[in-house]
């Protein structure tokens, strides 16, 4: 990085300047009204890791300092409704139903940006009386829900809690 063109130099640069910068954090977390923003020399903690106008695809997924800061490790989910708090969304679900997909426990997991991770699906003919209505009892627990996601980057940075009104599974009822 110091190799190019329009660098400065440390020359260049007076005492005084120098002495400032030692004092600035190498990162700064900054609110913005689209979210937290990470503010760095670097990437993350690490000054001289980068990035280039030409890093595309392979050089993007091969970054590890890149993905440990967008991909975020969750350390539990919460899921909360009028009268009780559970680790577990399955608890919540009507009983009896044969599930597609079934996750019951996502400590840990990493998230990286795009992907989806299923905790439940439901799959039936939508035209079947029984289907629906199991579909439908499904989505009348779900909407009763709030989620609370912990989680944290690969540095071990926690971020706050978001909750998330789950009543958006209610309008079709």
């Amino acid at each position: 990085m110091r190799s190019l063109a329009d660098a400065t130099t440390i020359d260049s640069v007076e005492r005084r300047s120098i002495d400032y910068i030692k004092t600035l954090p190498k990162k700064q977390d900054i609110q913005s009204s689209v979210g937290e923003i990470l503010l760095c020399h670097g990437l993350g903690d690490k000054d001289m890791s980068r990035l280039t106008p030409d890093d595309y695809g392979y050089a993007l997924e091969a970054n590890i300092e890149l993905q440990k800061i967008i991909s975020d490790i969750s350390e539990r989910l919460i899921y909360e409704d009028d009268k009780r708090k559970e680790n577990n969304l399955i608890n919540f679900m009507p009983k009896g139903i044969t599930w597609r997909t079934f996750v019951s426990n996502i400590d840990g997991w990493s998230v990286p940006p795009n992907e989806k991770h299923y905790l439940i699906r439901l799959s039936g003919d939508p035209n079947d009386p029984d289907f629906v209505a199991t579909r439908d009892a499904v989505r009348r627990e779900l909407s009763k829900l709030s989620v609370h996601v912990i989680y944290h980057d690969l540095y071990g940075t926690r971020f706050k809690s978001p909750v998330r009104d789950m009543g958006w599974f209610g309008r079709n009822l």
